[in-house]
């Protein structure tokens, strides 16, 4: 198993020579490739008179990942060694870094530098980064953006993109731990040039802050890879969620809503949708249904964002629940039962383009002719079905997800507008049909039954696109 050094580099003239002559001596190293990334300086001249195997010289600044990227496409050896270029002497000890990875005890090696008094900031940066990685994973490192790392080959690959900027480090770690890598930090005598308490350094660790801020960010969920494995939009039912606060706001104006209504559906849109986006924005997929979240608490003594959302929901569906029944026991019981699980049907069916917007128009138009088409709050439901009609575009075309946050407000209000204005036969039929629906997605694939039956596959291929 051989190695290849990646060493991007920006106006390193002075160090990048010896950082390259020092990289070639690590035993197990094939290769030295240098990444000018848009240097004003004899940086790739430097490397090349170092004897490195390739320089590539990118036309202009492009940040850390894409020269790591372009270097790491350039070479094929089975394990990546990334460098910084102001290493100089103390490249030598990466000898360290690969030994774990070559060996086959780690994935991915980080090196742990020695502390060097005097040097760096007020740890602002460091800080938000292992706070950041430990949110993400529950790894607590030592050197959360360091710099220095060996990792197998396949395992960037399966990475695919990544941060630009100096967020680079603090994106491969969360990434490649989501992937289930074996990440080990290692002690390595290296040093590299430090920024101090200079003005340019605190500039320096400034735009650190706000790279390592936005690689964060960027993994809260915002984005997803749906079914194709493309990544887009996740959390398009925010837009759902706006729609029903504007419509219950307005609903005060028109004259013809029930301003109790109005409010309950305030509550739910508001209440699950901001559950929805926890997890789309916090939660993990390693686990779901109900018994497996709890299994995981039970067990485990993990709480997971799925807990906390049927927990959480099953309290709003209470409150609601008693807001629309004035407190009478058996239709409290059976409105939030209604409520419930209208929001977690809908939400289950969540898994492809059209699905949830479907099952959500369909139960709102059977509350509606069972209401006899009298609704109790016309405006909430009316602008949170013209919001949803709108993300239908976008949702069915398999260009942006609900997400939970969409799912579960859709779902809410449907079961809502059921439980306000629909008669007490029609409130029992559909809490079996959720029942059913629920409890068979406890122990087998909605989406394996849908592909099973000919009827249902044929309606979900008309719902958006396979």
């Amino acid at each position: 198993m051989n190695a290849a050094v990646i060493i991007p580099a920006f106006n390193e003239e002075d160090r990048i020579g010896e950082t390259v002559r020092k990289a070639r001596m690590i035993p197990g190293v094939n290769s030295v490739v240098v990444v000018d990334d848009g240097s004003s300086d004899a940086t790739s001249d430097e490397a090349r008179k170092a004897g490195a195997d390739l320089v590539i010289r990118l036309p202009s600044n492009r940040g850390k990942g894409a020269a790591l990227v372009a270097g790491a496409q350039a070479v094929s050896e089975d394990v990546l060694l990334f460098l910084d270029a102001d290493l100089a002497e103390s490249a030598s000890a990466a000898q360290t870094l690969l030994e774990p990875v070559m060996s086959g005890e780690a994935d991915m090696t980080v090196a742990v530098l020695p502390k060097v008094p005097g040097s760096g900031g007020f740890g602002f940066a460091v800080g938000l980064a292992r706070w950041g990685i430990a949110k993400f994973t529950g790894l607590v490192m030592k050197a959360p953006i360091s710099g220095q790392r060996a990792l197998r080959r396949e395992l960037f690959e399966r990475i695919g993109r990544l941060d630009s900027g100096f967020g680079v480090e603090v994106g491969l770690t969360i990434d490649a731990h989501r992937l289930g890598a074996r990440i080990v930090e290692v002690p390595v005598e290296m040093s590299h040039r430090a920024t101090g308490r200079s003005i340019m350094g605190f500039m320096h660790r400034g735009r650190q802050f706000w790279h390592i801020a936005r690689a964060l960010v960027r993994r809260l969920g915002w984005r997803k890879r749906n079914f194709c494995g493309d990544e887009i939009p996740a959390v398009l039912g925010i837009s759902i969620v706006a729609a029903g606060v504007i419509g219950a706001f307005a609903s005060r104006f028109v004259g013809f809503d029930n301003p109790d209504a109005a409010l309950s559906y305030l509550i739910a849109v508001v209440g699950f949708g901001v559950l929805g986006l926890a997890d789309d924005l916090f939660g993990s997929r390693e686990v779901g249904g109900f018994r497996g979240h709890f299994r995981k608490l039970l067990n485990e003594r993990k709480l997971t964002t799925g807990v906390i959302k049927a927990v959480g929901g099953g309290a709003i569906a209470l409150w609601v629940g008693y807001r629309t029944s004035s407190g009478e026991p058996i239709r409290w019981i059976v409105d939030s039962l209604l409520i419930a699980l209208a929001a977690n049907t809908v939400n289950l069916l969540d898994l492809r383009p059209g699905r949830a917007l479907f099952a959500y128009f369909l139960i709102a138009c059977v509350g509606i002719i069972a209401a006899g088409l009298k609704l109790s709050a016309v405006t909430p439901i009316a602008a949170i079905t013209v919001a949803a009609v709108v993300s239908s575009y976008w949702d069915a075309r398999g260009r942006a997800m609900l997400g939970d946050v969409g799912s579960n407000a859709l779902g809410a209000s449907a079961g809502l507008l059921a439980a306000l204005d629909a008669g007490a036969t029609w409130k029992y039929v559909l809490i079996v049909l959720f029942f059913i629906v629920n409890y068979y997605s406890e122990r087998s694939s909605i989406s394996n039954l849908i592909e099973r039956q000919p009827v249902l596959r044929w309606i979900d291929s008309k719902l958006g696109v396979r």
